[in-house]
């Protein structure tokens, strides 16, 4: 990080004084870092997904922070069948209020504040929907191969 820091820093101290040497009177010539100044501020392509997919990744980075420090703590022992499996859905559920904060607050940047209703549902169904959706498949699959890992429907509908 270090040699990267200095590597920046000794381009972009050249860049600004070639910069302050120019005459007035010569065209600038914009190449490099300086061609990116507009791409900085400019609005994704795909605003909403990133909203979205931005207020996904907050909720469940701060479940696995929650769970680490659990499991750090001690509160989740491997004696605990399950223990971690189940502190992790306690935890994703209970912070799905901080992706939404994240989500809208991004929402309102890109001047989508006003769909808000969209935003917050499908940040609440669309990954454990996916999540659902992959489980449901390799369940079939396993039902499908005649194993007896296969969880049955009645125990994934309880």
């Amino acid at each position: 990080i270090y040699l990267a820091y200095l590597v920046i820093r000794i381009n972009v101290r050249h860049d600004i004084d070639r910069f302050n040497n120019l005459d007035p009177e010569t065209p600038i010539d914009e190449t490099g870092w300086k061609q990116l100044k507009g791409d900085v501020f400019r609005t994704p392509k795909h605003p909403l997904w990133l909203t979205i997919l931005s207020g996904n990744g907050v909720q469940v980075t701060s479940m696995a922070l929650f769970t680490l420090g659990g499991a750090v703590l001690g509160f989740l022992t491997p004696e605990l069948r399950g223990g971690i499996l189940t502190f992790m859905i306690w935890f994703f559920y209970l912070l799905g209020f901080s992706g939404g904060y994240v989500a809208i607050r991004i929402a309102k940047l890109f001047k989508h504040g006003n769909k808000w209703v969209l935003i917050s549902m499908a940040i609440t169904f669309l990954l454990p929907g996916f999540g659902f959706l992959c489980y449901s498949i390799l369940n079939l699959i396993i039902w499908a191969e005649k194993s007896s890992g296969a969880v049955p429907l009645s125990a994934t509908i309880e």
